[in-house]
């Protein structure tokens, strides 16, 4: 026989996540049962943004759309504007456009600890009102 659910538990907006998300707990005789979480990345709408530009515009703009991700996103646009045009790029090219993805990388979890993660492992509600507290660990953020 099938648990009755006594208790929902809904967090329909997380913050400090890629996107938007939420969290959807069921607790069924006093456990919990079920926990849905969801993450959505909303449209950000590339196409519209480059239709009637310069192909050489498109890594300026699309790379202003995240500013977590632009190194990323430059060289993805960068990649399908040469794919199109068929321009071959050199191992050299290849082996510092990986060196900058692995940089972005770095970059990316290091706003994730410093400024999503820390504040709330330390109950701060943002990494600016942890300065007086712990300066140097917010310095290092920064």
């Amino acid at each position: 026989m099938p648990k009755k659910i006594n208790q929902a538990i809904d967090i329909p907006h997380l913050g400090r996540v890629e996107g938007h998300g939420g969290i959807h707990v069921e607790i069924s005789d006093g456990e919990i049962s079920k926990v849905d979480m969801a993450i959505y990345e909303g449209s950000r709408y590339y196409e519209v943004l480059i239709v009637g530009k310069h192909f050489a515009e498109v890594p300026q703009i699309v790379s202003r759309v995240c500013a977590i991700c632009s190194a990323d996103h430059t060289l993805a646009s960068q990649m399908a504007v040469e794919d199109a045009m068929g321009i071959k790029i050199t191992p050299r090219t290849r082996l510092m456009r990986g060196l900058l993805l692995h940089g972005s990388m770095v970059e990316s979890h290091a706003l994730h600890v410093f400024a999503l993660a820390l504040p709330d492992l330390l109950g701060y509600p943002s990494l600016l009102t942890m300065v007086d507290d712990y300066p140097e660990a917010a310095a290092m953020g920064l």
